[in-house]
C-alpha cells in the first residue's frame, strides 16, 4: 500500500511535467505550419468551388486576380514573417508547379516585401548586359524557387556590400538595405548584437515593418521575442 501511496503522486508529477514540456516545446515553426495547412485547405476548397461552378476567373484570370480580396489568402499573408519558412518548405517539398504552389510563392513575396527576379541563367560567363537582358519575373512556382533561392544565397554579401560601400551616404545605405526586404533582418540583428552603430539599425527595422504596422520600440526586446523566427529566415539563406 505504501508503494501505491508514493507511486501515484510521482506519476501525476511526471505527467504534469511532460504536459508542460510538450506545451513549451511547441515551436513557432510547428504552430505556424499547422495554421498554413489549415488556411491552405480553405484556399483549396475555394478553388474547387470556382471550378465546380465553372467560374470564368479560373480560366481567364491570373492567380493574382483569383486571390484578390480572398479571405484565405489574406489570412495566409497576415501570418507574417513566421510563415516564410513554412511556406518555403511547402514549395520545396512539392513536386508540382500548379496554382496552389503559385499562391504560396505570391504569399512569400507579399510577406517579404520583395519581388524576386527570375533569370533563365545565372551564368557568370555572360556579360552584365546579357544578364540584364535575361531578367524576367517568375511565371511559375519552379521559376520562383530558382529566383528565391538565388536571392537568399546572395543576400548576405549584398548586405555587406551596401553597408561597407564608402561611396554611399548613410541615408542611401539605409534605403538600399530596406529595399532588400524582410530577408535581411538576420544580418541586421547580428550587427545589433555586435553593438555595431555604423547605421541606425532600429530605424531600418521599423521601416521594414512599416507596411505591417509593427513598431520596434526596443530592438533588443524584439529580437529576444522573435529569435526563433529570425533563425528560421536565416536557415533558408544557409541552406
Amino acid at each position: 500500500m505504501k508503494k501505491i501511496k508514493y507511486v501515484l503522486p510521482i506519476l501525476i508529477i511526471v505527467a504534469v511535467i511532460g504536459f508542460a514540456f510538450t506545451r513549451s516545446n511547441t515551436t513557432v515553426y510547428a504552430s505556424t505550419m499547422k495554421k498554413v495547412n489549415k488556411i491552405s485547405m480553405q484556399i483549396t476548397n475555394y478553388l474547387d468551388e470556382l471550378i465546380a461552378i465553372k467560374d470564368e476567373k479560373m480560366y481567364l484570370s491570373s492567380p493574382i486576380a483569383i486571390m484578390k480580396d480572398n479571405e484565405g489568402y489574406a489570412k495566409l499573408v497576415n501570418l507574417g514573417i513566421d510563415a516564410i519558412k513554412p511556406l518555403y518548405e511547402k514549395l520545396e517539398r512539392s513536386n508540382e508547379s500548379g496554382l496552389i504552389e503559385y499562391i504560396y510563392a505570391m504569399a512569400i513575396e507579399d510577406i517579404m516585401l520583395q519581388s524576386f527576379e527570375y533569370r533563365a541563367s545565372f551564368d557568370s560567363s555572360k556579360t552584365p548586359t546579357e544578364l540584364e537582358n535575361s531578367i524576367n519575373y517568375w511565371s511559375n512556382a519552379n521559376e520562383f524557387k530558382i529566383a528565391f533561392n538565388h536571392f537568399m544565397k546572395e543576400l548576405p554579401s549584398e548586405y555587406e556590400f551596401i553597408k561597407n560601400n564608402e561611396e554611399f551616404s548613410e541615408d542611401i545605405k539605409e534605403q538600399k538595405i530596406i529595399d532588400l526586404g524582410i530577408g535581411v533582418i538576420p544580418y541586421i540583428v547580428e550587427d545589433i548584437n555586435n553593438k555595431d552603430d555604423s547605421l541606425k539599425f532600429n530605424d531600418i527595422l521599423n521601416n521594414l515593418f512599416l507596411e505591417k504596422n509593427i513598431k520596434v520600440d526596443d530592438s533588443n526586446k524584439w529580437i529576444q521575442s522573435n529569435q526563433e523566427t529570425i533563425d528560421m529566415i536565416k536557415s533558408i539563406t544557409d541552406k
